[in-house]
């Protein structure tokens, strides 16, 4: 949130989580459900505009990643 990432690196965790920025999106953030649909570099730019658009924690190790929610996946990258 204080260092946010900017559309590229954020569409690079992207492709190491294996999923598409719509489902990085936070459900509970009412922006999130009209972005739901739009245009993958529409999301990255929303969620590097909006960081709190996006799931957080992510915790990045090497080439791979993972959302930190449950806190366990993350010991899968480690």
């Amino acid at each position: 949130m204080k260092t946010p990432a900017d559309a590229g690196t954020l569409g690079r965790i992207c492709a190491a989580l294996g999923i598409s920025p719509a489902k990085l999106l936070r459900e509970r953030e009412p922006e999130s459900a009209g972005l739901r649909a739009a245009p993958d570099a529409d999301v990255l730019a929303a969620m590097a505009a909006e960081p709190r658009l996006m799931e957080r924690p992510i915790v990045v190790h090497g080439d791979r990643a993972a959302i930190g929610r449950p806190p366990e996946a993350v010991l899968e990258i480690l």
